[in-house]
């Protein structure tokens, strides 16, 4: 488990769940081992993760393939890429060092260039918990953009808009930005947006069609 943490794999729960049924099993007779292995693998399946990986892989894939002509990206991905470098920009005056920006960015961020590292300017130290709130906001700025993208055109829709990100480097743990949305439930994606808008700026600020979205109760993908 902790070789998977290190590699940066641990946000992919087939991988956890392997390595725990394993563990797990390995102290249970045979038959027991079975049952827990079972329990492991459905509830890896029937996730919202594992739905938005499916689909963006496998039948998003298949459906663009088929398509004559693709979309040209370079607009959208672009605009992925500044809302990124705008938050790196912003993490740095606030403390944190080029380092853990860029560890943060490889993780979490379509390619960008690399920060230049410093050690002229305070540093701030931070705990894991931290961590993970600022993969959260690198995340949900990208979604933010993404979504942005999609009501002002530079991308046509959906399929395009997560299969052109994850090719640019977006976690594929996510299935995407668009999927990333779904699979954090509109309602919670917008409370935890709002949040985020009130600590860090209209960056984060929540596109009208989504709002819409969440009070229909309709998804990205419908």
């Amino acid at each position: 488990m902790a070789a998977l943490h290190a590699r940066g794999a641990a946000d992919y729960p087939a991988l956890g769940n392997i390595l725990k049924c394993v563990f797990e099993g390995s102290q249970v007779p045979f038959d027991t081992g079975l049952r827990i292995e079972s329990r492991y693998f459905f509830n890896t399946l029937r996730s919202l993760q594992a739905k938005a990986m499916a689909r963006t892989f496998f039948l998003s894939r298949q459906a663009l393939a088929k398509r004559a002509e693709r979309e040209d990206l370079s607009e959208y991905l672009a605009q992925l890429r500044q809302a990124v470098q705008v938050q790196q920009q912003a993490m740095l005056q606030e403390g944190l060092s080029a380092v853990l920006v860029n560890n943060l960015s490889r993780q979490t961020a379509i390619s960008v260039d690399t920060l230049l590292t410093s050690t002229d300017v305070y540093q701030e130290e931070v705990v894991p918990q931290d961590t993970e709130l600022l993969k959260r906001r690198l995340l949900y700025v990208q979604a933010l953009a993404a979504l942005r993208s999609l009501e002002n055109g530079s991308v046509g829709d959906v399929l395009e808009a997560d299969a052109g990100a994850i090719a640019a480097g977006f976690p594929g743990w996510t299935g995407g930005p668009i999927s990333f949305v779904e699979v954090e439930g509109l309602d919670a994606f917008v409370a935890q947006a709002e949040a985020f808008a009130g600590q860090y700026g209209e960056s984060f600020s929540v596109p009208a069609g989504l709002r819409e979205l969440a009070a229909s109760g309709r998804g990205l993908y419908a």
